[in-house]
């Protein structure tokens, strides 16, 4: 009896590297979470509270304001972050220093409120 199959079977090299990205992805998902305790619906999760980062940029990743030198959805401004965001490393960083800057204290003064 000839047995017919479907899909060949997955290498064990194939199933190392899917479980090595899931966990990859859900390590960097646990992160996000414990510093972003702000969920703003569609928008996505952010380290200080959505009316904040609407006002600043509309929650956008690419924001830059051109007259002061702001960017990003946090409007950041001389901190030490990459731009432009491009990855999820990159939001990740915004997303630390904002916790930082937010739990430092100061609240929501760094932002002007």
């Amino acid at each position: 009896m000839i047995r017919c199959q479907t899909r060949p079977k997955a290498s064990r090299k194939l199933i190392r590297a899917h479980r090595a990205r899931y966990r990859a992805h859900h390590g960097y998902r646990l992160a996000v979470r414990r510093l972003t305790p702000y969920d703003c619906g569609h928008h996505g999760r952010f380290a200080i509270p959505c009316g904040i980062v609407d006002r600043e940029s509309r929650f956008s990743w690419g924001a830059y304001n051109s007259s002061s030198g702001a960017r990003g959805p946090y409007q950041f401004l001389g901190w030490n972050v990459p731009w432009p965001v491009r990855s999820a490393a990159d939001r990740l960083a915004h997303h630390r220093m904002a916790a930082k800057l937010w739990a430092g204290g100061f609240g929501s003064s760094h932002w002007g409120f």
